[in-house]
C-alpha cells in the first residue's frame, strides 16, 4: 500500500500533500496551483463575465 504524506492545507481548505505543486504569496498565502483562479477572484473581488 502506498501511503501519501499529507503537506497542509491551502488558504481556500483544500488538503495539500507531498509533490503537490503550490504557490507561496508575499502575505504568506499558500494555494494549490489548481486553485489559483478561485483565490485570485476572492482576493481581488473579481466578477466572472463572457463578454457579447
Amino acid at each position: 500500500m502506498v501511503q501519501i504524506k499529507r503537506w497542509g492545507i491551502d488558504v481556500l481548505g483544500d488538503e495539500i500533500f507531498e509533490d503537490d505543486i503550490v504557490l507561496e504569496f508575499p502575505n504568506g498565502d499558500i494555494v494549490l496551483a489548481e486553485n489559483i483562479y478561485e483565490y485570485a477572484m476572492r482576493i481581488f473581488g473579481a466578477k466572472e463575465f463572457v463578454a457579447k
